[in-house]
């Protein structure tokens, strides 16, 4: 194992950063090696489907998962019962990724898959390193599957429905006004939800969508700049045509297939965090968000939610009270 930090920290980490223990999964992290220590980057967990992995699938690991500084380090751990599956896995990422470490997890132990004759280590003594001590006094938690951590999944009937309508949806430029009209009632049916996270799950959309929800001036062009807006104390409490979206959006999440939830995620968290009704679910959509994709939009919903900020409106009339009294 070629590398000067140490794996267990790793290993340790990546179920508080996903808020679930990730069975049959692929997990890639990028670990950035500065003067003061190493971090993780980001991190990326997909699904297991069968015994080989599809080409697709391994090209957009790839893609997303490069170090961007030459001193930056690829870990992909496995986390399967079947050592040939990993090895198979290991092998065809490596054919597009440089992939410094590779271990496989298992039930109750781990060992370095690139060692012949490897002598495996116990999953209990993860909870002895540095960053689960941290995690626990600073009171994060993690559930056993992704199932727990989202609680509000619907039926796999249902999300089969969701998927069709999905898989339907052709991308248009009238979507972001077809989405906020389709509010006007609520909306339930899986098959309408499926298209609904298809077109939040569309380049671009989420962007425009909350532009149009908030007024935000001008033509923003990523998301962080439609957040400085909402923190802006200029910015009003949003209108029922947002909260609308909002549950549209958390109702699109939770029946949307894994791979188009993104999107509905990002929206339902950053609406989430506007309205300050339920910030709490808010931060479970966006840390949701983070275990589908580490795109920048996922990552600034994250950092919006983890920092503390209360929306413009809020410290608007926070403000008023207190002069009030």
């Amino acid at each position: 194992m070629n590398t000067d930090y140490d794996v267990r920290e790793i290993l340790a980490l990546i179920p508080f950063q996903l808020g679930f223990w990730p069975a049959d999964s692929i997990v890639v992290a990028v670990v950035e090696s500065e003067p003061t220590g190493h971090h993780v980057r980001s991190v990326r967990r997909t699904d297991l489907h069968g015994p080989v992995l599809d080409p697709g699938i391994a090209e957009s690991i790839a893609t997303e998962m490069t170090p961007s500084q030459d001193g930056d380090s690829v870990l992909v751990a496995l986390y399967t019962g079947d050592t040939g599956q990993a090895r198979r896995i290991v092998e065809r990422l490596r054919s597009s990724l440089r992939v410094a470490v590779a271990v496989q997890v298992r039930a109750t132990d781990w060992f370095d898959l690139d060692v012949s004759e490897p002598v495996a280590s116990p999953l209990g003594e993860l909870q002895h390193t540095r960053v689960h001590a941290r995690m626990v006094l600073h009171d994060k938690t993690f559930t056993g599957s992704r199932e727990q951590s989202m609680p509000y999944l619907a039926s796999p009937d249902a999300r089969r429905a969701a998927a069709r309508g999905a898989a339907e949806h052709t991308p248009g430029p009238g979507d972001v006004a077809d989405l906020i009209a389709a509010v006007a009632s609520p909306v339930s049916d899986p098959v309408e939800l499926g298209r609904a996270a298809a077109v939040m799950g569309t380049d671009g959309v989420v962007v425009r969508l909350l532009t149009e929800l908030s007024d935000a001036p001008g033509q923003p062009s990523s998301l962080l700049e439609v957040v400085d807006h909402l923190l802006a104390m200029s910015t009003p409490e949003p209108d029922e045509r947002a909260r609308a979206v909002e549950t549209l959006a958390r109702d699109a999440a939770a029946h949307a297939p894994l791979e188009m939830r993104a999107g509905a995620l990002v929206t339902a968290a950053v609406l989430g965090w506007w309205s300050a009704d339920d910030v709490a679910m808010a931060q479970m959509h966006a840390s949701a968000a983070l275990t589908v994709t580490s795109s920048p939009q996922a990552r600034t919903a994250a950092d919006l939610l983890s920092a503390g900020l209360a929306p413009g409106w809020v410290v608007s009339a926070n403000i008023a009270r207190i002069a009030g009294e």
